[in-house]
């Protein structure tokens, strides 16, 4: 993968075996999978902007983030499952699922979900990124890839949720129209990786986020809410798309 080039926009998901990492430099289309923080930053780093499917702003006191209701307003109710409301940032800290959730309880009156420890990992690796370099804060920006292909929709939710067959070839022919090479990429991605580490619906969000932060350099970005809110940390405590 180049990271030389000041074009250079990326988009992250965190799948199994890491972070699938997807570039475009303008010229040409690259990925990665990412295991290793220090080589996740300097991508990071590198980049002109970068859209990441992983809650970055996050609540002290209270669980439930404005953008999340925003978004599950959007895509409806048979997408509300797909967003989850993160936990407070004490409790990505926790050492256990128990843990978290009285930490969650105590703050917030509930407990978290299941899927949202699931990715706590992942949410306490990129906080922790911030921490350590806070500049960064306005080139990694939060996005949601079902909000990114509703938008590819023309603004409508998708008819096949994406770990269905049906749900994958709708939104790799989504792609096909803005990315003549998508099919491609999807091979090639698909091709190099093995399945117990990146599934195809990662790709597919890794893809989406990526082109999507090119858009947004292009086309002006948006975000749920607008304004942006902050956590009490200065991150953004939003959801962003073009």
């Amino acid at each position: 993968m180049k990271i030389e080039t000041q074009n250079l926009v990326l988009g992250v998901d965190g799948c199994r075996g890491g972070w699938l990492v997807v570039s475009w430099d303008g010229k040409s289309w690259n990925h990665r999978v990412v295991r290793d923080r220090l080589q996740l930053i300097d991508l990071l780093k590198s980049s002109r902007r970068t859209f990441i499917d992983i809650p970055i702003g996050l609540g002290d006191l209270e669980s439930s983030r404005t953008c999340d209701r925003l978004l599950r307003k959007t895509l409806g109710r048979s997408y509300s499952s797909s967003v989850f409301s993160p936990p407070v940032r004490a409790a990505i800290y926790a050492n256990s699922y128990e843990n978290a959730c009285q930490i969650n309880q105590a703050q917030t009156g509930k407990k978290i979900s299941i899927q949202s420890w699931n990715i706590t990992a992942k949410i306490r690796q990129i906080d922790e990124i911030f921490q350590q370099q806070p500049e960064l804060g306005d080139r990694i920006l939060e996005s949601h890839p079902e909000l990114l292909f509703w938008k590819l929709n023309q603004e409508q939710s998708l008819t096949h949720k994406k770990k269905t067959d049906a749900g994958k070839q709708q939104r790799l022919k989504l792609l096909t129209d803005p990315i003549a090479e998508s099919q491609k990429l999807f091979t090639k991605i698909r091709n190099s990786s093995l399945k117990k580490e990146v599934s195809d619906d990662d790709i597919l969000d890794a893809i989406v986020l990526a082109y999507s932060s090119h858009q947004s350099l292009v086309c002006g970005l948006k975000s749920f809410p607008d304004p942006v809110e902050f956590d009490d940390r200065g991150l953004r405590m939003a959801i962003h798309y073009y």
